[in-house]
Protein backbone atom coordinates (compact mmCIF):
# COMPACT_ATOMS: atom_id res chain seq x y z
CA UNK A 1 0.00 0.00 0.00
CA UNK A 2 1.16 3.49 -1.34
CA UNK A 3 2.05 6.30 1.62
CA UNK A 4 -0.73 9.29 1.44
CA UNK A 5 2.73 11.06 -0.17
CA UNK A 6 3.77 8.41 -2.74
CA UNK A 7 0.56 8.32 -3.52
CA UNK A 8 0.47 12.56 -4.12
CA UNK A 9 3.53 11.84 -5.81
CA UNK A 10 2.09 9.74 -8.48
CA UNK A 11 -0.99 11.80 -8.87
CA UNK A 12 0.53 14.98 -9.31
CA UNK A 13 4.08 14.31 -10.16
CA UNK A 14 4.22 15.28 -13.42
CA UNK A 15 2.25 18.39 -13.00
CA UNK A 16 3.55 19.51 -9.86
CA UNK A 17 2.28 23.11 -10.39
CA UNK A 18 -1.68 21.69 -10.53
CA UNK A 19 -0.63 19.48 -7.88
CA UNK A 20 0.46 22.67 -5.38
CA UNK A 21 -2.84 24.49 -6.70
CA UNK A 22 -5.34 21.65 -6.80
CA UNK A 23 -3.60 18.35 -4.74
CA UNK A 24 -5.62 19.45 -0.96
CA UNK A 25 -9.06 19.96 -2.54
CA UNK A 26 -11.77 17.44 -2.46
CA UNK A 27 -13.74 15.87 -5.51
CA UNK A 28 -17.38 17.39 -5.34
CA UNK A 29 -19.76 14.30 -3.51
CA UNK A 30 -22.10 14.56 -6.62
CA UNK A 31 -19.29 12.49 -8.48
CA UNK A 32 -19.22 9.60 -6.17
CA UNK A 33 -23.20 9.23 -5.93
CA UNK A 34 -25.58 9.41 -2.61
CA UNK A 35 -23.89 6.44 -0.56
CA UNK A 36 -20.60 4.68 -0.50
CA UNK A 37 -22.40 1.67 -2.44
CA UNK A 38 -23.56 4.10 -4.91
CA UNK A 39 -22.29 3.55 -8.64
CA UNK A 40 -19.91 6.73 -9.67
CA UNK A 41 -18.04 7.81 -12.85
CA UNK A 42 -14.86 6.33 -11.12
CA UNK A 43 -16.32 2.55 -10.67
CA UNK A 44 -18.04 2.73 -13.70
CA UNK A 45 -14.33 3.75 -15.69
CA UNK A 46 -12.60 1.07 -13.95
CA UNK A 47 -15.05 -1.45 -14.48
CA UNK A 48 -14.70 -0.91 -18.31
CA UNK A 49 -11.52 -0.56 -18.47
CA UNK A 50 -10.71 -3.98 -16.68
CA UNK A 51 -13.43 -5.28 -19.29
CA UNK A 52 -11.37 -4.09 -22.20
CA UNK A 53 -7.94 -5.84 -21.11
CA UNK A 54 -10.09 -8.86 -20.46
CA UNK A 55 -11.23 -8.76 -23.63
CA UNK A 56 -7.98 -7.58 -25.30
CA UNK A 57 -5.67 -10.21 -23.60
CA UNK A 58 -8.45 -13.16 -24.61
CA UNK A 59 -9.71 -12.12 -27.96
CA UNK A 60 -8.60 -15.43 -29.20
CA UNK A 61 -10.50 -17.26 -26.84
CA UNK A 62 -13.21 -15.02 -27.20
CA UNK A 63 -13.09 -15.94 -31.65
CA UNK A 64 -13.07 -19.55 -30.94
CA UNK A 65 -15.79 -19.17 -28.91
CA UNK A 66 -17.52 -17.13 -31.62
CA UNK A 67 -17.02 -20.23 -34.21
CA UNK A 68 -17.57 -22.27 -32.57
CA UNK A 69 -20.75 -21.98 -30.77
CA UNK A 70 -24.26 -21.13 -32.89
CA UNK A 71 -25.63 -20.91 -29.69
CA UNK A 72 -23.69 -17.97 -28.08
CA UNK A 73 -22.67 -15.69 -30.83
CA UNK A 74 -25.42 -13.28 -31.19
CA UNK A 75 -25.24 -12.75 -27.47
CA UNK A 76 -21.23 -12.55 -27.07
CA UNK A 77 -22.33 -10.35 -29.83
CA UNK A 78 -24.41 -8.06 -28.49
CA UNK A 79 -22.45 -7.93 -24.97
CA UNK A 80 -19.20 -7.30 -27.65
CA UNK A 81 -21.37 -4.79 -28.93
CA UNK A 82 -22.42 -3.06 -25.40
CA UNK A 83 -18.54 -2.85 -24.51
CA UNK A 84 -17.91 -1.06 -27.40
CA UNK A 85 -20.64 1.69 -27.50
CA UNK A 86 -19.77 1.66 -23.56
CA UNK A 87 -16.05 2.86 -24.56
CA UNK A 88 -16.96 5.27 -27.17
CA UNK A 89 -19.26 6.88 -24.95
CA UNK A 90 -16.67 7.12 -22.40
CA UNK A 91 -13.95 8.12 -25.27
CA UNK A 92 -16.87 11.07 -26.25
CA UNK A 93 -16.52 12.23 -22.21
CA UNK A 94 -12.97 12.24 -22.11
CA UNK A 95 -12.83 14.02 -25.33
CA UNK A 96 -14.66 16.20 -24.04
CA UNK A 97 -13.23 16.83 -21.17
CA UNK A 98 -10.24 17.70 -23.05
CA UNK A 99 -11.82 19.64 -24.79
CA UNK A 100 -12.75 21.71 -21.64
CA UNK A 101 -8.74 21.33 -19.93
CA UNK A 102 -8.20 23.29 -23.55
CA UNK A 103 -10.46 25.99 -22.80
CA UNK A 104 -8.67 26.67 -19.55
CA UNK A 105 -5.07 26.60 -20.88
CA UNK A 106 -6.35 28.88 -23.56
CA UNK A 107 -7.51 31.67 -21.28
Amino acid sequence: MLTEKAEYERCWGGIPVLGELLGNKRIPDHYYGPSSVSDNEFKRVQRLMKIYILIHENREEIKNMMRRSDLARPQLRRELEWVSKALGHAAQMFAHECEQVEQVARQ
